[in-house]
């Protein structure tokens, strides 16, 4: 898991406004916000490096645990293979097949030939990182939705 945390400064003003029930509310609905733009950053990243079929891009939520945490997560389980890559490794053979039918559209015994070829490459080679998650992070200023807040709550 990895964590994004608002900065000492903010953390002090937030701290000063948090007793109020509003400032709670505001505070998270901004994060939702801000979980919202990361998952999008997050998706636009898959979109241009790492789908086949779409699922990893179509199963991010983001989700609220409290007024001052959101959650930003995937449930498809091979979703740190695609973003860190992988050794080299004996990949199950059936689904580099389906890969090849649904995503290269090859039909019949050139299809078990392609993902014999696919998987000989994996078994060698590995497969490489797409870093769609962690570049998301890099992308990604919580500092500025906490700051507009901060601004606008001060302003009020």
């Amino acid at each position: 898991m990895i964590d994004i945390s608002v900065d000492k400064k903010q953390l002090v003003k937030i701290r000063k406004y948090v007793s109020d029930d509003r400032f709670r509310e505001v505070l998270r609905k901004v994060l939702l916000a801000a979980g919202m733009e990361l998952e999008d950053i997050i998706v636009e990243n898959i979109k241009e490096r790492a789908t086949n079929t779409g699922a990893l891009a179509q199963h991010w939520t983001v989700k609220d645990l409290s007024y001052d945490k959101v959650k930003v997560f995937t449930n498809m389980q091979y979703a740190p293979f695609v973003e860190y890559g992988t050794k080299p490794h004996r990949a199950p053979f059936e689904p580099i097949l389906k890969w090849v039918q649904q995503q290269l559209r090859i039909r019949g015994k050139k299809s078990k030939g392609v993902a014999w070829a696919v998987w000989q490459k994996i078994a060698k080679q590995g497969t490489p990182e797409k870093r769609y998650l962690c570049d998301a992070l890099e992308d990604f200023n919580l500092n500025k939705w906490i700051d507009e807040l901060i601004r606008t709550w001060e302003n009020v």
